[in-house]
């Protein structure tokens, strides 16, 4: 029997033309409340074109940072109020009392004092709620029917007002603290970050057990509760963002008193945290074993917090480089010799000061035992990068891409868009606040540098994790079994044909839509066994395009 393949391609996508490229445009103007609403001050917010939201950012007269959004298209409304302080700030003889707190504010308040009332109404009415406790933050979040949201924001907000923290309710929760606890012991993610605490500065509150137990949180936990919570929790070390179908005006009209009534104790920003290493403490290497199955390697090199570099984004920038997964890069390489399964390079906050840069690499087998040669290549791609230095046109080229990303910027849920956006309150300009992950509009090559000469092998935790790797010592918390070195990895002279990255020619120049689009597929392309069919649609308006392969034999 003869056999033939044939192929069959659909391409749906928006139909655009290239030409020139244009400056992401600022958004509309947005509207200013009436003259007589409490707000001490409004802050027009930049948002992408291709958002449909109408954004007001005010500060209450309490200090409160709120930002309104309306989304007439909505189905749900939702929440966030988030809370600048966390596990970081806890007393150190109480570790997991912030965690503990976020708990006990479920309970119940004076105005609803029935028990589990709060997350009984979210429920009945089509929504969900939650938190989470951060090092630096607290994040309180909740969505349900546009119908209830005035009623729902009600009872959200005497968390923060009149909280009972009912101390018949304290055992019940230590063990519902305890059982989190529980769960995690056999999660690498969490055996991760309780080893990490053995390598940092002791004074660092990375160093120190966050999640709470029984153990933990034994006597005088309710007096410590108090006063956790009267020295942490004021309006003005408080963020909330509220979305729902109503106009801004409206929603505006409902935060002002509810939340306006949360006291200001003028507590002001939270105090500088300590370095996350002390001199000395690196080169370091932390080996750990893992409960999965499989190898890993990152390379871990302290950098400033991004906050500080938001509009110029040198870790980015780096990170862009490190991750690049074309001819002649680390990845490449590393996936020839049979050593990666995959790579990612990033960098993320532990704090407000402290960053961390990582290059992180699951190992196949064969590259675990690999291992020094490994680590060369890395450092030797790091020090390919460094010798070219900082370039404007490829900052240019990671601006372009970012302006693109955030014009076409896709809707995100409800909910997960408050959740994201409150902690983005005490990290950015009101202005900024949408923008930031994607402004990347000055060059700064000292800031590039600075983070270049950061990425050193004297400048380094590298963290090795595996099943049956030889460990010396036992994390107390997470009983993880790992040993710490004070000294770099193992190296060797291996070296490889590396290359960086030349310029990327596919980077579009204009993305404007095409009004006159045919409709309905058309077949643009016919050849032996293959044709290839094109469905331009502009309803969404976003440059994308799904690709559909459809084989056949015969």
């Amino acid at each position: 029997m003869r056999r033939s393949l044939l192929l069959v391609c659909l391409l749906l996508l928006t139909a655009c033309q290239p030409a020139t490229r244009a400056p992401v445009p600022e958004a509309s103007a947005v509207p200013e409340p009436a003259a007589s609403a409490t707000p001490a001050n409004v802050t027009s917010v930049r948002k992408s074109p291709n958002d449909n939201r109408d954004y007001r950012y005010i500060t209450l007269a309490n200090g409160l940072r709120v930002l309104l959004v309306s989304d007439p298209t909505t189905d749900k409304a939702a929440a966030s109020l988030v809370v600048f302080r966390g596990s970081h700030h806890e007393p150190a003889e109480y570790p997991g009392l912030a965690h503990f707190l976020e708990h006990m504010l479920f309970i119940g308040t004076e105005k609803y004092p029935e028990v589990d009332a709060y997350q009984q109404f979210i429920g009945q009415h089509g929504g969900n709620s939650n938190a989470y406790t951060a090092g630096d933050h607290t994040n309180y979040f909740f969505d349900i029917k546009p119908a209830e949201f005035q009623p729902a924001m009600d009872r959200f907000a005497q968390f923060f007002i009149a909280p009972l923290l009912a101390a018949e309710y304290v055992d019940r929760e230590k063990n519902a603290v305890h059982s989190e606890y529980q769960m995690q012991l056999k999660a690498d993610g969490w055996r991760a970050n309780a080893v990490l605490g053995t390598a940092v500065s002791p004074e660092h509150p990375e160093a120190r057990f966050n999640i709470g137990s029984l153990e933990t949180l034994g006597d005088g936990v309710d007096a410590a509760l108090r006063t956790f919570m009267l020295e942490n929790y004021s309006a003005d070390a408080m963020a909330l963002v509220a979305l729902s179908n109503e106009p801004l005006d409206t929603l505006e009209a409902w935060v002002t008193p509810l939340f306006g009534a949360i006291p200001n104790r003028s507590i002001g920003a939270a105090p500088e945290p300590p370095a996350l290493f002390e001199p000395g403490q690196l080169p370091a290497t932390l080996t750990f074993a893992s409960i999965k199955d499989g190898y890993s390697v990152s390379y871990n090199f302290p950098v400033p917090a991004a906050p500080a570099t938001y509009r110029t984004k040198p870790g980015d920038y780096l990170s862009n480089l490190l991750g690049h997964e074309g001819e002649g890069s680390l990845h490449q390489v590393l996936r020839a010799r049979g050593y990666l399964e995959s790579l990612t390079a990033g960098t993320f906050d532990v704090d407000s000061r402290n960053g961390l840069l990582s290059i992180e690499i699951e190992l196949t087998e064969a590259g675990y035992r690999a291992l020094p040669a490994v680590t060369d290549l890395v450092f030797d791609w790091i020090e390919l990068q460094r010798k070219e230095g900082p370039s404007a046109w490829r900052h240019a080229e990671q601006a372009a891409l970012a302006e693109l990303s955030f014009r076409f910027e896709e809707k995100t849920s409800p909910t997960g868009f408050v959740y994201r956006v409150a902690p983005a309150l005490m990290r950015y300009p009101a202005a900024d606040v949408l923008v930031a992950p994607y402004l990347m509009p000055d060059f700064d090559a000292d800031a590039i540098a600075g983070f270049m000469d950061a990425l050193r092998p004297d400048n380094v935790l590298v963290t090795v994790s595996g099943p049956d790797v030889e460990t010396s010592a036992e994390e107390p918390w997470f009983k993880v079994p790992y040993t710490l070195e004070r000294a770099a990895l193992e190296r060797t002279a291996d070296t490889a044909a590396l290359a960086l990255p030349e310029r990327n020619p596919f980077i579009p120049n204009r993305l404007d839509l095409v009004t006159d689009a045919p409709q309905g597929p058309s077949l643009t392309s016919r050849a032996p066994g293959l044709e290839l069919w094109v469905d331009e649609d502009t309803a969404f308006g976003t440059p994308r395009a799904n690709l559909r392969l459809s084989l056949g034999l015969r």
